[in-house]
């Protein structure tokens, strides 16, 4: 009777450990720890920090070690980009040089590259039209006689002045976009440099070895520190 009670024991705790796991929040992402280490592996959050695992060990990383967490193609996207870069992409593409910037959300990222983009050619195209509407007007004041009627010549002003108004504006909005694409390079939403380009990417099973232990956790136990911790 005992032997069986312990066997259905076992058998309970097995099954409710093997469907935490199936139904936890792991994530796979690219952690950057304090100093010029960035650990790829799946994490989950805590309040105290972050736990990483593999499919052997696992590893809490504090928050005060964390510096943030990307995904594996923003890590690689800074890595192999500059600040020039992204500064010409946002002139030559009219865009915002958001994807340059770490977003929690993807979806912000085109949302506010789609409305940079509307903006500028927007801007583009206005100016284009003023631009033709003032060449209208300035044919019209040579052709006028001696260019003394006072109608043709308001309507030069006023054209003219729409055009130099339109692209200022459009002068301005796309060296600001330049600029800031420039600055926002490999920054976080609060602006705080992630320092990617210099950082070595390390996979966790790599990354655990050279560390000291107290925070590692088995296999069999990672289940029971994410208990534990929630």
């Amino acid at each position: 009777m005992k032997l069986f009670s312990r066997h259905l024991a076992l058998s309970l705790i097995l099954f409710y450990f093997s469907t935490l796991e199936a139904n936890d929040a792991y994530k796979k992402g690219v952690i950057l720890v304090q100093g010029k280490e960035a650990v790829l592996g799946e994490y989950t959050k805590t309040e105290n920090g972050v736990f990483v695992r593999n499919d052997s060990v696992g590893r809490m990383i504090t928050n005060e070690q964390l510096q943030g967490i990307v995904s594996e193609e923003y890590y690689f996207i800074i890595q192999k980009g500059s600040r020039s870069k992204a500064a010409w992409e946002s002139l030559i593409y009219f865009d915002a040089g958001a994807s340059y910037q770490w977003h929690s959300s993807k979806e912000k990222t085109e949302q506010e590259d789609f409305y940079i983009r509307i903006i500028k050619l927007s801007l583009v195209l206005t100016t284009g039209i003023f631009f033709w509407d003032a060449q209208q007007a300035n044919n019209a004041v040579k052709n006028s006689y001696i260019g003394l009627s006072n109608n043709v010549e308001k309507k030069f002003d006023s054209s003219y002045r729409n055009y130099q108004i339109a692209g200022l504006l459009t002068l301005f909005t796309f060296s600001y976009s330049t600029i800031n694409a420039h600055l926002r390079f490999g920054r976080n939403e609060q602006n705080e440099d992630l320092d990617i380009p210099a950082r070595n990417l390390t996979r966790f099973s790599s990354f655990y070895q050279y560390r000291d232990t107290p925070n590692m956790i088995a296999k069999n136990n990672i289940e029971f520190s994410f208990i534990k911790t929630f």
